[in-house]
């Protein structure tokens, strides 16, 4: 069954540990999935990546428990393998970390697959040799793969008509532009 392309399972996922006591939610995983396209000329790096964070809570009289998370490092899996099935998409291979010596490490993801919803929790096993695996669940956050706060200052003399226009381009305003080029609006959100 191919399915691959009407069904979004590419973007970013994040979410605890859910696995080896006793660090269960005190590990964070954002992971980012780019196994097929939204658009039909978006191209897709057939990528599997992730950050590792350490969680902290920190209680306060009188306040809920805050959430701090530091980095601890990222990983990539280059050109898994993903396999199109019924009811899941199973997405494998072999985890390179960005620095250090690490044991030889697989990943196993599986997103559920409901033509009601834009994907379901990615559940996310990490298999290091000689040691228990190690579990997230990982709910789907965006179709992004990156969270970016961006911010547009404008004259205050630009608001007092209407507020500020942000900017937008079309893909075919210029004449020389990439042969077969789908024309669409992009606009600064859309470019990030």
């Amino acid at each position: 069954m191919d399915g691959q392309s009407n069904f979004p399972v590419s973007g970013r996922y994040e979410g605890y540990m859910v696995s080896s006591l006793p660090a269960i939610g005190n590990h964070f995983l954002d992971l980012r999935v780019d196994v097929n396209s939204e658009y039909v000329d978006s191209p897709v790096m057939n990528r599997v990546s992730g950050d590792f964070s350490r969680v902290q809570w920190i209680n306060l009289p009188g306040g809920p428990p805050t959430e701090r998370r530091a980095y601890q490092e990222s990983w990539i899996v280059d050109a898994p393998t993903v396999n199109w099935l019924e009811d899941r998409v199973e997405i494998t291979g072999r985890v390179r970390f960005w620095r250090g010596a690490h044991p030889a490490t697989d990943i196993r993801i599986q997103i559920p697959r409901d033509s009601s919803t834009s994907g379901g929790s990615a559940e996310v096993t990490f298999s290091e040799t000689g040691r228990p695996k190690w579990r997230y669940s990982c709910d789907r956050k965006s179709r992004f793969f990156r969270h970016v706060t961006l911010e547009v200052d404008a004259c205050e003399s630009v608001s007092v008509n209407g507020g500020p226009l942000l900017p937008s381009y079309d893909t075919h305003a210029h004449p020389t532009r990439p042969a077969g080029l789908r024309r669409r609006r992009l606009t600064i959100e859309e470019c990030y």
